[in-house]
């Protein structure tokens, strides 16, 4: 959960969660409060998916930057697992 007051900006992530779930949100709350303003429960919901489009597209970039993935071998057969060690997320986000 991201939220803004005035000049506060802050994010809210589940601690119980496992650190690499952790990750994850934080990337995507991060975007939201660096790329959008507004409330989304305001919003149209074209405007809302296309938010949520963007910071999910961030979360992959940022979690795990183009520039330090070419220095990978990607036709070893544990590639996804040894990526998702290295930069600490999940499977899935790999």
């Amino acid at each position: 959960m991201a939220s803004e007051f005035g000049r506060f900006k802050s994010k809210t992530i589940d601690k119980r969660l496992p650190t690499l779930m952790q990750r994850e949100p934080f990337y995507h709350e991060l975007y939201h409060i660096l790329r959008h303003a507004g409330q989304q429960i305001m919003m149209p919901a074209s405007f809302r998916e296309l938010q949520e489009s963007e910071a999910r597209n961030f979360t992959m970039y940022a979690a795990m930057p183009l520039h330090m993935l070419k220095n990978y071998v990607y036709t070893q057969p544990e590639i996804v697992v040894e990526l998702s060690e290295q930069f600490r997320v999940t499977l899935e986000l790999c």
